[in-house]
């Protein structure tokens, strides 16, 4: 008999079990309870199975399926009870789900519902049902597909401890309280003649930052939770007394203070006790393991079980129909499969030839690609030397408009140029030249000194009435750099889009002087 895995996941605790089957009943091999790293806490479900793969390995289970209990805490079970069920495979699975839909608090299209029958007596049929999202779900195939598992059952951990009842083989028709405490929460059940008929799970209370309270503060809090439990379960309708209480793993203390609170009979349930189940590891959390040791008991035993990987479903009336509908499609299919066949080849001829067309306009478009490219880069390369500054030609331009030297020297006379070419068309749109725009833009600056205050404005109302040249002042010229025949300095900015002033119609007219004299400085 194959062996089998059960692992259960709290917020900070993983427990793994490994269980095999044999003729007496049950082998525990392996057993363990780790606390979850902080890392492993809010990582991914995927890094959450690489983990436990990991602690496995480590604590030597070899498996390669897994079976998962969930808690009570993330789930929802009931037991209900239907009449005038005629067919139970084909209106149980509706029957359940309608009822679990109204006692879940999460939307009725992300449940997952699965349910086991209890008891039947001629049309009236007595269920245990359970509820969990499917969002759960998804979360445990994450884990096992991480693990490198397959994913055997999803089953809740309570219908472990319903499995560890019968291992005990107490036979009896009473209603008993079970509490199990394990590593973070208690379960609490109300069993009745093997039947699990309520259950409900309560967290082991913590301190402040996440340790454990102290044994006196789970015992209060657990005796007050299994009071709330037995009378919960009291004011229901159709039950029993509940006669007896029992504590499952090594829970002295606490089976002490609830059956003084209770005033019931109490016993505790220890792994010694199952006769058919031999233990070949040592226990560090016994309450914990018994209940993985019921969930593995309840997957060796065959009968049917809580299954959320694998819930129950009413079969599907419709298939037969579907069945006959593809026949007939299939059989359309072979009668006109020889004209679709013909027009597939004819389809297929055309479309080589359009492929082969498709490669002949991509090759002539990258052709087109290479010309456009050689002509933008010639154009450009030309714009660029049509902006070449033709010096000589400003310069004689500038002196030409110069008196003689006998009324101004030049101090300094200097020239600077910016060039661009830029093409401004859209990057989408066809190419064309006109788009091309040159930039030049040509800067003098020229300072000197002239005899009087007339021959200065002289100079720089000739340079400002010619159209070629933009004329500005530079700085202060009004004072003289030295006490000579030279008295007045100045400055002046001129600035020109013309590569070459002679191609202006405005030819250089030399500054008027009083006296009639002029000439080149």
């Amino acid at each position: 008999m194959s062996d089998v895995l059960i692992v259960s996941l709290t917020d900070a605790h993983a427990s793994l079990l490994l269980a095999t089957g044999t003729r007496k009943g049950m082998r525990v091999l392996k057993a363990r309870v780790v606390d979850l790293p902080e890392s492993e806490r809010s990582a991914e479900p995927e890094d959450v199975g690489r983990w436990l793969r990991k602690v496995a390995d480590e604590a030597g289970i070899k498996a390669t399926a897994v079976v998962f209990g969930e808690s009570r805490q993330g789930s929802v079970s009931k037991v209900l009870t239907f009449d005038g069920v005629e067919d139970l495979k084909s209106d149980l699975p509706g029957m359940v789900r309608l009822q679990m839909i109204r006692q879940v608090s999460f939307p009725a299209e992300e449940a997952v519902i699965d349910y086991v029958v209890h008891d039947q007596e001629q049309d009236r049929v007595e269920v245990r049902a359970a509820a969990i999202t499917q969002a759960r779900v998804d979360w445990y195939r994450s884990i096992a597909r991480g693990a490198g598992w397959k994913l055997r059952r999803i089953s809740l951990r309570t219908s472990g401890i319903g499995a560890l009842v019968r291992l005990e083989n107490r036979p009896g028709d009473h209603a008993s309280l079970y509490l199990a405490p394990g590593c973070a929460e208690c379960e609490m059940l109300v069993i009745n003649s093997g039947r699990t008929v309520f259950s409900r799970s309560v967290i082991l209370p913590r301190g402040e930052n996440g340790a454990e309270t102290s044994s006196d503060d789970a015992i209060r809090r657990l005796t007050t939770e299994a009071r709330r439990t037995w009378m919960s379960y009291r004011v229901a309708a159709d039950t029993t007394t509940v006669e007896s209480l029992v504590v499952i793993g090594d829970g002295g203390d606490l089976a002490a203070s609830c059956g003084q609170d209770l005033a019931l009979p109490v016993r505790t349930l220890d792994p010694a006790q199952l006769e058919s189940v031999a233990w070949d590891c040592e226990l560090d959390d016994p309450a914990e393991q018994l209940i993985l040791a019921g969930l593995a008991a309840e997957d060796l035993e065959g009968a049917p079980v809580i299954d959320f990987a694998h819930p129950r479903r009413a079969p599907d009336r419709r298939a037969a129909m579907r069945q006959r509908i593809l026949v007939g499609i299939l059989i359309f299919i072979a009668i006109v499969g020889t004209g679709f066949t013909w027009q597939a080849k004819q389809l297929g001829s055309h479309r080589a030839e359009r492929d082969l067309l498709r490669d002949r306009r991509n090759e002539l478009r990258n052709e087109k690609q290479e010309v456009l490219r050689g002509e933008v880069l010639a154009e450009h390369v030309r714009r660029w030397t049509e902006g070449e500054t033709d010096w000589l030609a400003h310069m004689q331009v500038i002196t030409d408009m110069m008196p003689a030297s006998d009324y101004v020297v030049l101090d300094g006379l200097t020239g600077t140029s910016d060039a661009a070419v830029d093409y401004r068309g859209r990057s989408r749109a066809e190419y064309d030249a006109k788009h091309w725009e040159s930039l030049l833009l040509v800067r003098f600056r020229i300072e000197g000194r002239g005899v009087d205050r007339d021959i200065t404005n002289a100079i720089r109302e000739a340079l400002v009435n010619d159209r070629r040249y933009r004329a500005d002042t530079l700085g202060d010229d009004t004072a003289a750099r030295r006490s000579d025949r030279y008295g007045e300095a100045f400055g002046l900015s001129l600035t020109t889009q013309l590569a070459s002033p002679v191609t202006s119609e405005t030819s250089a007219t030399p500054v008027a002087i009083s006296d009639g004299q002029g000439g080149q400085p």
